[in-house]
C-alpha cells in the first residue's frame, strides 16, 4: 500500500506530547475565565510567569479551561500580525476545552454584539498550538478596505498560524469568516507551518465577501488555507472552497463546500470521501499536480466552469477508487467530466461512471479498470453502484449493487490488501473493483444479527427509513455494517468490531416509530434489533 507523505517530528511537538503525558517542565495552569482569564494564562504560558490571578507557565503548558464559555469582545494590543481577541500565542501551549472528560467541551468566541471589533480569535506565531475539545467560532478577521462593494479582509477568522504548528483534537472550527482561510489560515512567510486534525470538524466558516455574506468562491480556502494532515476529521460548508494547500487525509471528509473540495500542489487521499463540492471557476472536487487516491471515494462534485473536471482534474495515482457523478437517487448522468488527466495518471482497478463523459486524457492503465462509458479506455458497463451511504466504517461509500461488473473482477496483483471501510481484499475469487468490497461471509459473532435482519426485513416489521428511493438501500447500508463488524472479529480486532457495532447502533430508530434524519431503519421490529446488537456487544465485552 503506497503510505503519505512523512512529517520530521520537531523539538516542538515532542514537548506538546510530554505536556499531555504530564512530563517535567510542563505547567497546568486552571482558566476559570474571572479570576483567571483565557487571554492572562497565554501571556502566563508564553512568559513562564504569573500574570494577575493566572499561575506561572513553565515550558509546555496546558490551560484547562474550567468556564465552558470565553467570549471575547476586545481586539488584543499586539496588532503585529493583525486584529486578534487574544494574545498570540509564541510558545507551546495546549488548551484543554474539557479537562473533567464530560464530553462536553469548551467555547471560545467573538461576542456577537452589534458595537463588538472585527477581529480573529487566535494566531500562532512560531510556536505551537494544540486545542482539546475546544470549539472557536464567530471570529471576523479585520475589514481592512472597500472597492466596488468588496470588502478585503485580513487572513484567519478564527485562528492564524505564522510559522509554527496547529494541532485539533476533538475540536471545531466553526463560523468564522475572513478575506481567504475563513477557518483556518497558515503562512510560511515566517517559518514552516502545519496544521493536523484529529476526529475534528471544520464547518460553515467562509472566505471572501463581508460579514459572513461570502461572494461564493470570492475568497480562497474556506474551510483551511495551508498544509494540512486530517485523520478522521470533516471539512464541511464551507464557503470559498474547503481546504487549499498540500493536504493528506485518512478516514476523512470533504463535503458540501462551495468553491472546490480541495486544491494544492500535492493531496494523499487515504480511505477518504470527497462529494458534492460546486465551483463556479474551477473543478469541483480535487484538483492537483501531484495526487495519490488510494481506497476512497470522489462523488457528486461539480463544477459550473466550462472547461474544467467535476470530480478529478491533475496528474498521479489513482488505486482502487470510485469516481462517480452523482451521489444520490434518482440514478442520472452528471454533465460534468469525471477525471481530467493532466500529465501522467495511473489507474489501477477503480471505477469511474456516471458522468458525461467519464475521462478525459490518456491514462496509464493497470489491473483492471471499469470505465462506464469507455472514454480512455479500460473495461466498459455499468458497475451498478448504489447511493452514497454509510456502508460500514468511517466515511461514506458506494456499495456495489448484486450483478455489478465490478464485483470479482479486479487483478489480483493490484488489489489492495483492505476496502475503504477496512475489509479484506479479496473477499470473493478476486477483488472487486473500486473503493468498496462486498463482503459475502458471515462472521459467527454476528450471525444472529444478520439472521434476525433478514428475517425482519423479509416480513415488513423492518424497512428502510429515509427518502422512498433510498430506503431499500438504506436497509442493506445497515447490513454491510454488521457484516463488516464481523469481518473486523474474524481479523481479531476486537476494537473494530466495537466500535462498528456501536456506529451502527447511531444509524437505527430505536424506538421503531420516530426515525431522525440520519436513521436508517425503523420499524416495529428496531427495538429488537437494538437489542440482538447490544447483547452481542455485551458477549464481546465492548467498553
Amino acid at each position: 500500500m503506497a503510505m503519505p507523505f512523512l512529517l520530521r517530528v520537531s523539538p516542538i511537538a515532542a514537548a506538546v506530547a510530554m505536556a499531555l503525558s504530564g512530563g517535567a517542565g510542563a505547567a497546568t495552569i486552571p482558566v476559570n475565565g474571572t479570576s483567571c482569564t483565557l487571554a492572562n494564562a497565554i501571556r502566563a504560558a508564553n512568559t513562564d510567569r504569573a500574570v494577575r490571578g493566572c499561575a506561572a507557565g513553565r515550558g509546555a503548558d496546558v490551560l484547562r479551561l474550567n468556564a465552558r464559555t470565553h467570549t471575547l469582545t476586545a481586539v488584543d494590543s499586539d496588532l503585529s500580525h493583525g486584529a486578534n481577541g487574544l494574545p498570540l500565542v509564541t510558545s507551546v501551549i495546549t488548551i484543554n476545552g474539557d479537562p473533567r472528560g464530560t464530553g462536553r467541551g469548551a467555547v471560545i468566541q467573538r461576542s456577537t454584539a452589534t458595537d463588538t471589533p472585527d477581529f480573529r480569535l487566535l494566531a500562532v506565531v512560531r510556536g505551537d498550538l494544540t486545542l482539546s475539545s475546544v470549539t472557536l467560532r464567530n471570529g471576523l478577521a479585520k475589514k481592512e478596505w472597500e472597492y466596488y462593494r468588496y470588502f478585503h479582509r485580513e487572513n484567519g477568522g478564527g485562528i492564524a498560524v505564522f510559522g509554527g504548528q496547529l494541532t485539533l483534537d476533538h475540536s471545531t472550527v466553526t463560523r468564522n469568516h475572513a478575506g481567504d482561510g475563513g477557518g483556518i489560515f497558515a503562512d510560511t512567510a515566517e517559518g514552516p507551518v502545519m496544521v493536523t486534525l484529529r476526529d475534528s470538524t471544520v464547518v460553515s466558516n467562509s472566505a471572501g465577501g463581508d460579514e459572513g455574506v461570502p461572494r461564493s468562491d470570492g475568497g480562497s480556502g474556506g474551510g483551511i488555507l495551508g498544509p494540512v494532515i486530517m485523520t478522521r476529521s470533516v471539512v464541511s460548508k464551507n464557503y470559498g472552497g474547503g481546504i487549499q494547500g498540500d493536504a493528506t487525509l485518512l478516514d476523512s471528509i470533504v463535503r458540501d463546500n462551495r468553491g472546490t473540495g480541495i486544491i494544492a500542489d500535492s493531496v494523499n487521499l487515504l480511505r477518504s470521501t470527497v462529494s458534492d463540492n460546486v465551483s463556479k471557476y474551477s473543478v469541483g472536487g480535487v484538483k492537483s499536480g501531484r495526487f495519490l487516491i488510494e481506497d476512497s471515494t470522489i462523488s457528486g462534485n461539480v463544477s459550473t466552469y466550462a472547461v474544467s473536471a467535476g470530480d478529478v482534474e491533475g496528474s498521479g495515482k489513482i488505486i482502487h477508487s470510485t469516481i462517480s457523478g452523482i451521489t444520490r437517487l434518482p440514478f442520472a448522468t452528471s454533465d460534468q467530466v469525471g477525471l481530467v488527466a493532466l500529465g501522467e495518471v495511473e489507474l489501477t482497478n477503480t471505477i469511474i461512471s456516471n458522468h458525461s463523459p467519464d475521462c478525459e486524457g490518456a491514462p496509464i492503465l493497470v489491473g483492471t479498470n471499469l470505465i462506464a462509458d469507455g472514454t480512455c479506455g479500460g473495461s466498459a458497463g455499468d458497475p451498478r453502484l448504489g447511493p452514497l451511504l454509510n456502508n460500514g466504517g468511517l466515511v461514506q461509500t458506494h456499495a456495489l449493487l448484486p450483478g455489478s461488473k465490478a464485483i470479482n473482477t479486479a487483478v489480483g496483483a493490484a488489489c489492495s490488501a483492505h476496502d475503504q471501510r477496512g475489509a479484506r481484499r479479496p473477499q470473493g475469487a478476486r477483488c472487486d473493483i473500486g473503493a468498496f468490497e462486498r463482503i459475502t461471509r458471515v462472521d459467527g459473532a454476528v450471525r444472529p444479527i444478520v439472521t434476525f435482519f433478514d428475517g425482519a426485513l423479509a416480513n415488513g416489521t423492518l424497512s428502510g427509513s429515509g427518502p422512498v428511493e433510498e430506503q431499500p438501500f438504506r436497509a442493506q447500508a445497515i447490513r454491510h455494517s454488521i457484516l463488516l463488524a464481523g469481518e473486523f472479529n474474524r481479523a481479531g480486532s476486537k476494537l473494530q468490531t466495537c466500535d462498528q457495532l456501536k456506529r451502527t447502533l447511531d444509524r437505527i430508530d430505536k424506538d421503531g416509530a420516530t426515525p431522525g434524519g440520519s436513521d436508517y431503519v425503523t420499524g416495529s421490529a428496531a427495538p429488537e434489533l437494538v437489542a440482538n446488537i447490544e447483547s452481542v456487544t455485551t458477549q464481546l465485552d465492548c467498553d
